[in-house]
């Protein structure tokens, strides 16, 4: 499972995430600021799970750094 915290500022609500939903859990956290994802980054090192997540600098209106692939839609019902 992957979820995408846009504009994800210090991380705080996908390492919540990553607490709540245990190791199944990926997360791609995107900002548009290099310095907000580096202190997420240490952050994610010192919980731990840097292993679990990707960093990408982009703005929220344009998320080139994602892959359409990544997320899968799926079929209504």
């Amino acid at each position: 499972m992957t979820l995408a915290d846009i504009g994800t500022g210090d991380g705080l609500i996908a390492f919540s995430a990553i607490d709540r939903v245990g190791p199944s859990l990926s997360v791609i956290l995107t900002d548009i600021s290099a310095p907000l994802l580096r202190h997420s980054e240490a952050l994610a090192v010192q919980r731990g799970v840097r292993h679990r997540c990707a960093f990408i600098e982009c703005s929220a209106e344009v998320l080139g750094g994602i892959a359409d692939a990544m997320f899968p839609t799926r079929s209504p019902p």
